[in-house]
C-alpha cells in the first residue's frame, strides 16, 4: 500500500503536495529474542511513524506473525486481536519450569517411558473445545492491579484466577520422545505455555513448551510477512509496498454492503434499526460496513434491534444544505 500525497492549502495561497503519513498493517514475522516492543520500536525507526502498535504481544522466544498497525490503522488493533490464532508449539515432555518455557527454572522432573503418541493425542484432544486455562504466572496479566510477573518475581503466592478460552483444534504433527510438535488453532487469550503444562501434568510426566511459532492470526499468515531485518534494509517506497491495506486486514470479518445514505447515517455515528438492514450477522459479532466505494468505513456490531457503530474508519462529511432562494 503506497502513501499517496496529499494537497495542502498554505496560507500564502500556494497549494503543495504533502507526503502522506503511511498508514495500513504490516505482518511482521518475528525473530527469536526480540519483544514485541523491540519490534514496534523498529518500524518506528524505519517508517519515521510514530503511531505504531502491535496486535497482541508473543514472548521473546516465541517466532512468527506479530501483525503492527502504523497511523490510521492502529484504529482496528482490537479487532485483529480478536481473531483466531494458529501456532506450531514444541513440547518437551519429562519436566516442567517455573515460566513454562525454556527460560524459566526447572522445578519438576518425570518418567516420560512407555509415554506413546496415541496417548499424547488422546490426551491433547481432551483439551478441544471451550476450556477453564489458568494463565502462568510469568505473564503479563493483572490481578489485584498488579502483573503476575510482578508477584513472581517478589516471591508472593497470588491466586490466579481461570479464564475460559476455546481450543478448536490440536494436532500431534510429530513425536520423537520425549519432544512432541502440536498444531494448535485457538482464540484470544489462549497461553500455549499453560496448555503444555497441563497436557503434561494429565500424562503424568510433566511438559514444558521449548518452541513457539504463530503461523495466523485473524486473516493473516506468515507466509506473507516480512522480518525486522528485511525490514531495515528496505527503503520507505518499498516497505510501503509490503503494508496491507485496512479493508485486506480486516478481511476476517463480516462484511455488510450499504448505500450511499445508510453509509453517511453509520459514518457519523447514527444508530439504525436492524430493520433497515438485510445481510446482518449474529448478534454481537462485529462486521465491517463497506461503502459504495468498496472501502471500509466503520466496525459496527448490533443487537437488541440496534446497530452501533463500535470503530469509525472513514469520516463523513456534513450533508450539504441546499441554498435558499430569496425572491
Amino acid at each position: 500500500m503506497t502513501a499517496r500525497p496529499q494537497m495542502k492549502l498554505q496560507k500564502n495561497g500556494n497549494i503543495i503536495a504533502v507526503e502522506k503519513e503511511l498508514s495500513g498493517v504490516l505482518a511482521v514475522d518475528k525473530e527469536a529474542s526480540m519483544t514485541s516492543f523491540d519490534v514496534v520500536s523498529a518500524i518506528r525507526r524505519a517508517t519515521g511513524v510514530r503511531r505504531v502498535g502491535h496486535t497482541g504481544t508473543l514472548d521473546p522466544f516465541a517466532t512468527g506473525i506479530l501483525p503492527i498497525c502504523i497511523g490510521d490503522a492502529t484504529k482496528i488493533v482490537p479487532f485483529l486481536m480478536d481473531g483466531t490464532k494458529e501456532y506450531f508449539a514444541t513440547a518437551r515432555f519429562g519436566l516442567e519450569t517455573t515460566t513454562g518455557d525454556p527460560e524459566g527454572d526447572i522445578v519438576a522432573h518425570g518418567n516420560y517411558d512407555g509415554l506413546d503418541p496415541g496417548q499424547v493425542v488422546e490426551i491433547s484432544r481432551q483439551f478441544v473445545g471451550h476450556i477453564a486455562q489458568r494463565p502462568p504466572l510469568y505473564s503479563a496479566i493483572k490481578v489485584k492491579g498488579k502483573r503476575l510477573y510482578e508477584f513472581a518475581r517478589a516471591n508472593i503466592d497470588v491466586d490466579i484466577p481461570e479464564r475460559t478460552v476455546q481450543i478448536q483444534d490440536i494436532q500431534l504433527v510429530n513425536w520423537n520422545a520425549p519432544v512432541a510438535v502440536f498444531q494448535i488453532t485457538c482464540s484470544k487469550g489462549t497461553y500455549i505455555r499453560s496448555l503444555i503444562r497441563d497436557i503434561g501434568r494429565i500424562a503424568g510426566c510433566f511438559a514444558t513448551l521449548t518452541e513457539l511459532r504463530r503461523t495466523q492470526t485473524g486473516g493473516l499468515s506468515v507466509q506473507n510477512s516480512v522480518t525486522v531485518s528485511e525490514i531495515r534494509s528496505l527503503s520507505k517506497e518499498g516497505l510501503a509496498q509490503r503494508i496491507i491495506s485496512v479493508d485486506n486486514a480486516l478481511a476476517h470479518l463480516p462484511e455488510l454492503k450499504v448505500d450511499s445514505e445508510i453509509a453517511w447515517r453509520i459514518g457519523v455515528g447514527q444508530k439504525l434499526s436492524t430493520g433497515q438492514l438485510l445481510g446482518l450477522p449474529a448478534e454481537n459479532i462485529p462486521f465491517r460496513v463497506v461503502g459504495f466505494n468498496e472501502s471500509t468505513i466503520a466496525i459496527a456490531v448490533h443487537s437488541g434491534g440496534l446497530v452501533r457503530v463500535v470503530r469509525g474508519l472513514q469520516p463523513q462529511q456534513p450533508k450539504t444544505l441546499k441554498p435558499i432562494a430569496v425572491p
